[in-house]
């Protein structure tokens, strides 16, 4: 699915509305997701939610725009937020916790600045 995925965005970008449909389609369904999650982890409907995404599905912008104006749409409150780092660093900080091991903050804070990514307005975050 992820190859498939790839060659879809592809076409997006090419201009065929099927793919640029499939792809809005998946960020409404991602978003959708979020919501359901939202109400099994029972948080109030005042509540503030921190959101944050990662993966190759949202390299394509229409993914994510439609993700984000996915959670505008809904009547609770939620932030999206731009991933800290990279997806295989969360599958790293994952490995080290289940070991016992769990890194401590300078070393969170190391893999920040190495990943690159950027908070918007251009500070490491």
């Amino acid at each position: 699915i992820a190859a498939l995925s790839r060659s879809v965005a592809e076409a997006a970008g090419l201009g065929d509305e099927a793919a640029s449909a499939i792809l809005a389609e998946a960020g409404r369904e991602l978003a959708l997701l979020v919501d359901v999650t939202r109400e099994r982890l029972e948080f109030g409907p005042d509540e503030t939610v921190p959101v944050s995404y990662s993966g190759g599905t949202f390299g394509a912008d229409p993914v994510l725009e439609a993700f984000a104006t996915g959670l505008k749409s809904r009547f609770t409150h939620y932030e999206l937020r731009h991933p800290l780092y990279e997806p295989v660093v969360g599958a790293a900080l994952y490995a080290a916790k289940i070991a016992g091991t769990p890194l401590d903050q300078p070393a969170l804070d190391a893999l920040r600045m190495a990943s690159g990514i950027t908070a918007p307005g251009g500070e490491n975050r």
